[in-house]
């Protein structure tokens, strides 16, 4: 089964599923270029930058994965199931987790650079907007934190747990 969406990148079709297997498929006429085993449950969106492609299993690891052949380039391990695709900007790559993290590496090599509990499982894939990354959870809460450091610098309740993902669009943010 497929619960995630459709990465299109360089000519290419990625997607995970139920079973763990990560899928590369050339657009235009369906051959397989690869299937990736990563052995856990995939529900996150897959993310690309210059062919390596980012992705949450749920046995809480995002995986580096060349786009081109399907080997592995490195492996993070957080607190909780991967869910929510991850946020890329500049040299750094932002993902959340149902262990109530949010993790800032870096996108070349997997090392952590920050970690930060907001006491919230985290359901809603992070998105940056400006110097702030934005995500929430169940507690019904909008986070907005420092992507340098961390620092939580606003929360906002709303009553109840957001759904869906949160969207910018002219400085408005949207979720339901």
């Amino acid at each position: 089964n497929i619960h995630s969406g459709f990465l299109f990148d360089n000519r290419k079709v990625y997607f995970g599923t139920t079973k763990g297997k990560l899928y590369s498929l050339e657009y235009k006429n369906g051959n397989i270029n690869f299937v990736k085993d990563l052995k856990s449950p995939i529900f996150s969106i897959p993310r690309s930058v210059n062919r390596t492609i980012f992705i949450g299993t749920n046995d809480f690891k995002l995986h580096a994965i060349n786009g081109i052949n399907g080997s592995t380039l490195w492996f993070y391990k957080t607190f909780g199931e991967i869910v929510c695709s991850p946020a890329i900007y500049k040299n750094k790559i932002f993902l959340s987790s149902r262990g109530n993290y949010i993790f800032c590496l870096n996108k070349n090599n997997g090392k952590r650079i920050w970690a930060r509990n907001v006491r919230s499982r985290l359901n809603v894939s992070p998105i940056i907007f400006g110097n702030y990354l934005l995500t929430s959870g169940t507690s019904g809460e909008i986070f907005f934190l420092n992507t340098f450091n961390g620092d939580v610098r606003n929360r906002f309740f709303f009553g109840s747990q957001i759904q869906g993902d949160i969207i910018i669009h002219n400085n408005l943010i949207i979720f339901t």
